[in-house]
């Protein structure tokens, strides 16, 4: 088995500090670039550092010496190719299917790019997320559906994405969650401020994940996603406490679990459910429990 290396990430400097620079074959024109930040210069093949020291990361795409996988692109590529040369004309066409232009690259890249797969852009709708709807000309590519009919006949089927429209569904769902993350934020700051004579004991786990929804705090990692955090499940004060109701050991203020006065927990109650109730005279978990009337 052979593999054609197509890109390669470097690392200039030392242990303590830093810059990285990206060489990447351009798989249009076979010839290689140097991405330095914001400057791109055209690279010979015989500059890229392929063997250096300062070769951090190396990309290569298997080159299949299967027959049936080669005749398989060999026939995709006669229908696609066309198709990718002649996108304007085929934009114009009303029985047109989009596929994602992040699958088309899969497809150009590697020996099987898996199902034609439009999740990138698409919503459960089988429309364009709004977000992608804006710049869609930058993320599919219109094919037309006996394109569309041959692919998916070798790589199979996934979403039909056949208007880059964006989907009011989503727009509208969208708009909800903002709506309601600020009328929870806001009633619960206005409700929290009022004193009472008992706490509610909430697990901070949980609290945690509400606040992460109402003041949308998407992860530093990985895509998230457009309607931004979701509302968390039901209260859950279970892990707080033992098979017999009991609090656990160990447990720490503000570690483990908060207090809330009735109006907030009623509040949750009504919004999310779930419980336990946990209600005390302090914020100690351990002292005696008030029973909820």
């Amino acid at each position: 088995t052979l593999y054609d290396l197509f890109a390669v990430v470097r690392h200039i400097g030392g242990i303590n500090g830093g810059h990285y620079i990206s060489n990447c074959k351009n798989p249009v024109n076979e010839e290689w670039y140097e991405f330095d930040d914001e400057f791109i210069r055209h690279l010979p093949a015989s500059s890229v550092p392929s063997t250096s020291s300062e070769a951090y990361l190396l990309f290569y795409a298997k080159r299949s010496s299967d027959e049936q996988i080669s005749g398989k692109r060999d026939i995709v590529e006669k229908y696609l190719t066309p198709s990718l040369q002649r996108v304007e004309e085929t934009e114009k066409k009303n029985d047109k299917v989009y596929i994602s232009l992040y699958w088309a690259l899969k497809w150009n890249t590697f020996t099987n790019p898996g199902v034609v797969c439009n999740l990138d852009v698409a919503c459960e709708h089988g429309l364009m997320q709004p977000s992608t709807a804006k710049d869609s000309s930058q993320r599919v590519l219109a094919v037309t559906k006996d394109v569309w009919e041959k692919l998916c006949s070798y790589y199979r089927p996934g979403p039909v994405l056949s208007s880059t429209a964006a989907c009011k569904q989503c727009l509208k769902r969208k708009r909800e969650l903002e709506q309601r993350r600020l009328h929870e934020q806001e009633k619960v700051q206005n409700d929290d401020s009022k004193k009472d004579t008992v706490w509610y004991l909430i697990s901070t786990h949980w609290v945690t994940q509400w606040k992460n929804f109402v003041q949308n705090n998407q992860p530093k990692t990985g895509r998230g996603t457009w309607l931004g955090v979701l509302p968390p499940g039901e209260v859950s004060n279970k892990t707080l406490l033992d098979d017999e109701g009991r609090p656990r050991k160990n447990l720490k203020i503000a570690l483990h679990y908060r207090g809330i006065n009735k109006k907030v927990w009623d509040f949750f109650m009504e919004t999310y459910g779930g419980g336990p109730a946990i209600i005390r005279r302090s914020l100690d978990i351990y002292e005696k429990e008030i029973q909820s009337k």
